[in-house]
């Protein structure tokens, strides 16, 4: 009698005790401010989706602003399960992941949609097996900054490439230094939050950057022009699970993070193409000169930059000969 009301209430506590023993909380660290878009339009919905997705049974706990660590180093947290999950800026681990870096080549990426089709594409196809399993991470989705344009203070108008001689730039990075010293400009690598100063004193003459980050850093009080049409490159980040970690996950929970972070990305590149239209719309509207390059130009202007991808081959093709399919492949992607 007393086992027939004790099975029930022991069955319940033995489901209990699996569920709460199936719940798992991961550590997704990243560097951005929780104000910053890409919090607000990848990385949130990234932890909100796979909770509901998991039915609460996958969470994340999120570190933003660099607080587990610093943007260069997110990568090291996450192959050291300092972190489970990273954002990682593929700017900052080129030397780690010299394939990876394909998508920052100026002259390719000219819209965020169809950049994120190919980069995500290449990346699952063969870049994860090459590149980042090695390193002991899973990627699940890529997301990419707009195409960088040329933001100039005391320009009108921008017609000639050689215009841009001798022109100060800032840039983001190595492979936004070589695009810019190609056309014939100087880059300086300065952190974006001295930019505004920088290019208030003269002491940049410019800098290659996005509609969206002038409007945000409020650029357009201090420059007066900025393109539509270049396509100087873009910044890449890439979300990784520590691969033991993604072993550890359950069939289901592995499958939802696939299933919402390549939807998440899909749906933030989308978006991204609009956020930069408004922002073309906006800084016009307060004045900036938005313009078009004149066919020419813009065709001399990747002419020139082929030296980039010329000098990507040789280098990253020294380090891993799968460079030129990689990039092959890339491109072809682009063009569908």
């Amino acid at each position: 009698m007393l086992t027939r009301f004790l099975m029930p209430a022991i069955g319940a506590v033995l489901a209990l005790s699996v569920s709460v023993a199936a719940a798992k909380e991961l550590r997704f660290a990243h560097q951005f401010p929780t104000s910053h878009f890409a919090v607000k339009l990848v990385i949130d919905p990234f932890a909100a989706g796979v909770a509901e997705k998991t039915g609460g049974e996958l969470t994340m706990k999120i570190f933003p602003a660099e607080q587990l660590a610093k943007a260069s180093g997110l990568l090291d947290a996450v192959r050291n399960r300092v972190a489970d999950v990273a954002f990682v800026g593929v700017t900052y681990v080129t030397e780690k992941m010299p394939l990876t870096s394909v998508v920052e080549l100026p002259g390719l990426v000219n819209n965020v949609a169809r950049g994120y089709h190919a980069f995500q594409t290449v990346t699952q196809e063969r870049i994860a097996e090459l590149e980042h399993q090695p390193q002991g991470v899973k990627p699940i989705f890529v997301a990419l900054t707009p195409p960088y344009q040329f933001v100039l203070r005391d320009t009108e108008t921008l017609d000639s490439v050689d215009q841009l001689a001798g022109k100060k730039l800032r840039v983001p990075g190595a492979t936004g230094a070589l695009a810019v010293e190609s056309v014939g400009g100087v880059a300086v690598q300065i952190p974006s939050s001295d930019l505004y100063v920088g290019l208030d004193r003269g002491t940049v003459d410019g800098a290659i950057s996005t509609s969206a980050s002038v409007n945000s850093l409020k650029l357009n009080e201090v420059t007066d022009l900025i393109t539509t049409n270049a396509a100087m490159g873009t910044v890449a980040f890439v979300l990784f699970v520590n691969s033991d970690v993604w072993e550890e996950l359950s069939e289901s929970q592995r499958a939802a993070v696939q299933e919402v972070g390549t939807a998440v990305g899909a749906k933030g590149a989308a978006v991204m193409d609009g956020v930069v239209d408004k922002a073309y719309k906006a800084l016009g509207d307060a004045g900036m000169n938005v313009v078009a390059m004149p066919d020419p130009m813009v065709a001399e202007l990747n002419g020139r930059l082929k030296a980039v991808e010329t000098k990507w081959l040789e280098d990253v093709g020294a380090r891993n000969p799968a460079a030129g399919e990689i990039l092959k492949r890339f491109k072809a992607l682009l063009a569908e």
